[in-house]
This record gives C-alpha cells, sequence and structure tokens, in this order.
C-alpha cells in the first residue's frame, strides 16, 4: 500500500522512488486545470518574508485554491500548485500577490501544468 507524506508517495516495496504527487490530487480529479508556481530565492532573499508567505499560502489553502507546496532541500526556493482557477492569467495574477513577489525576495514562474 502507497502512503503519502510531505506531497510524496513512499515507494513500493523493493522501489527506491516514485513520482512526486500532491496529496490531494492522488486518486483526484486530474481534469482539473493546475498551475505549478516555481519560487527561486534572489542573491538577496531576506528570510523575514518566511512568515507572510506561509499566511499567503494558508489563505490559498482556506479558498481551496493551493493543492500543495514545500520548499526544496538545497534552500534555493520552492514550489506549490494552484487549482480551481480559470486561466493561466488569473493564476498569474493571484501569484503577484504573493509576499516573495511583493517584497522582491523571490523570482517566481507559473506554468499551466498537465496532470497525467
Amino acid at each position: 500500500m502507497k502512503s503519502v507524506r510531505h506531497g510524496f508517495v513512499s515507494p513500493p516495496p523493493g522501489r527506491s522512488a516514485v513520482e512526486p504527487q500532491c496529496p490531494e490530487t492522488i486518486g483526484g480529479d486530474r481534469h482539473v486545470k493546475r498551475y505549478l508556481v516555481l519560487a527561486m530565492r534572489r542573491p538577496t532573499f531576506d528570510a523575514a518574508v518566511v512568515a507572510a508567505h506561509k499566511a499567503f499560502l494558508d489563505d490559498l489553502r482556506a479558498r481551496d485554491l493551493l493543492d500543495c507546496t514545500g520548499g526544496f532541500s538545497d534552500g534555493s526556493g520552492g514550489a506549490y500548485v494552484l487549482r480551481n482557477l480559470d486561466s493561466l492569467a488569473e493564476a498569474q495574477a493571484l501569484v503577484a500577490q504573493d509576499p516573495l513577489v511583493l517584497q522582491h525576495a523571490s523570482d517566481l514562474t507559473v506554468h499551466e501544468w498537465n496532470l497525467r
């Protein structure tokens, strides 16, 4: 049996790895448009922005607009997946409100993501 932890599917016995998946999408509706947001820290990144960024993500989750989120293990940035938006333009407008953008802490890019 597969178990989900920290946004990844645990490998089945005898296998070393499987593709990462957001917990909410496992067995979920793959026809819902999703948008992958990549956040790469700038050299001038100030960790003081993290609390405001997490509050922003909590608000998205409360509005059912966030599938999953997480930081990269090397500390270079992170990513999150948006859902329940009508267009790439709408996703980009929402991401423009992220404190990481407003405080020029990270460079964020948004991609419409076709899940399989």
